[in-house]
């Protein structure tokens, strides 16, 4: 087939050569008609409106001269009517041009110029080619895969993800611990100083300590959501804090979900709740814990109004009277997207630490959160990723073990590699 000055070949398809061979050629001839015939009603409805505007035109030139004849000659009617009769006569002359064209007009629509072959050999299925075209289609479209599913992935995985998204430095991150998060693991700073999460914690105490300084100071520990790890790592650190000669008191401040008490093995029975209201002094509600330097005070039973709680004047005054007795006072509160209990506390402290779960906390509410405590003006010193998994069998891992453990404060007596 022949289409202006190129010339295009036909494909037709079939499992019978000879079907092949039928259906090109007819295929051929059917493009060629159809062309024709649309070039045929092409110039026939070119003629036609050509003839339409030669008869419109006709007819001011008719109408014109009868108002020419019936009118003086200086009149504006007569005026008028030559005017119209000149640009009739014009146009005339233009179409008849138009017509003349038209009728020069070729609807050839061209010709075949070799005609269709019995087909040889079969032009599919070529294995090379497909094996190729599958490889590469199928690297394309993984790579394609992978690149959506790490942009869709909203997920904090990682703590370059923490950074970003907090725009502070990550303080930390807290391999997963073996075992329900609770009892022995949940306290893994305490009966498995030799875990990764044990070095993790013990990490974040230095920072910690190089941040708030010598004196030490009052620490909030929050989440954006429940469940991402907050009261955990409040209570780890809290016992590495305790173990490095540091005094510290750990206040439960989540008095609707309290679970830090279940952590030490101790009871809710009394607790903050109780010393706000003004029910039971602070010393009736602090506990011992397995360290010396490490004291507790339960949430106590949950009350109806917790938020107006940690917002008294009561709450300050403890506060202030705990710091004075601690070098370290560390608050695990409410997560601070599902209340505001966590908020209303951050005059009284010192700073705050973010804790994200790498499992299930996302991006959009860890900025939420972070948000939030921007707007009450929280000294946020960084984040906690919790809940890390370990390095897959391309990853990381470090070779080291650990002495004996010196019984004066529980710390590794020496390393070795």
């Amino acid at each position: 087939e022949q289409k202006g000055d190129a010339n295009r070949p036909i494909w037709f398809v079939d499992s019978s050569p000879s079907v092949a061979q039928e259906g090109a050629a007819a295929f051929a001839i059917a493009y060629l008609d159809n062309r024709q015939t649309q070039a045929q009603q092409l110039i026939a409805t070119q003629r036609q409106q050509i003839a339409s505007n030669l008869a419109n035109a006709e007819a001011q030139i008719r109408k014109d001269d009868g108002i020419i004849a019936s009118s003086p000659p200086s009149s504006a009617a007569s005026q008028t009517a030559k005017t119209d009769r000149a640009s009739a006569v014009a146009q005339i002359s233009t179409l008849q041009d138009q017509e003349a064209i038209v009728s020069l007009l070729n609807t050839d629509p061209g010709q075949v110029l070799v005609a269709a072959q019995l087909p040889k050999h079969p032009t599919s299925p070529d294995h090379v080619l497909d094996i190729g075209l599958g490889l590469f289609l199928g690297l394309g479209l993984g790579l394609g895969i992978a690149f959506v599913r790490g942009r869709a992935d909203q997920h904090v995985r990682e703590a370059t993800d923490l950074e970003e998204v907090l725009g502070v430095p990550s303080l930390a991150s807290i391999p997963r611990v073996p075992g329900p998060q609770a009892g022995i693991a949940g306290l893994v700073a305490a009966h498995d100083i030799a875990a990764p999460a044990s070095e993790a914690y013990r990490a974040l105490r230095t920072t910690l300590m190089a941040a708030l300084g010598a004196d030490g100071g009052t620490l909030m520990v929050v989440s954006a959501v429940p469940g991402e790890g907050k009261t955990t790592v409040a209570s780890n650190l809290s016992v590495m804090l305790a173990k490095a000669d540091k005094r510290v008191v750990l206040v439960s401040a989540d008095m609707r979900r309290p679970r830090l008490h279940e952590l030490f093995g101790l009871s809710n029975h009394h607790g903050l709740s109780d010393i706000l209201r003004g029910d039971l002094t602070l010393e009736e509600c602090l506990l011992t814990s397995d360290l010396v330097n490490l004291v507790v005070c339960p949430a106590g039973q949950a009350p109806a109004d917790p938020a107006e709680l940690l917002q008294s004047e009561a709450m300050s005054t403890l506060l202030v009277a705990l710091r004075e007795a601690a070098d370290f006072v560390v608050l695990d509160c409410p997560p601070v997207l599902t209340v505001s209990d966590a908020l209303v506390l951050v005059p009284m402290a010192d700073a705050a630490i973010l804790v994200a779960n790498a499992a299930t906390t996302k991006r959009g509410a860890l900025a939420e959160a972070r948000n939030h405590l921007e707007q009450v003006g929280t000294r946020l010193l960084g984040g906690v990723l919790n809940n890390v998994p370990p390095p897959g069998p391309g990853g990381l891992g470090y070779g080291y073990g650990y002495g004996p453990i010196d019984a004066a404060d529980g710390e590794v007596g020496s390393a070795k590699r």
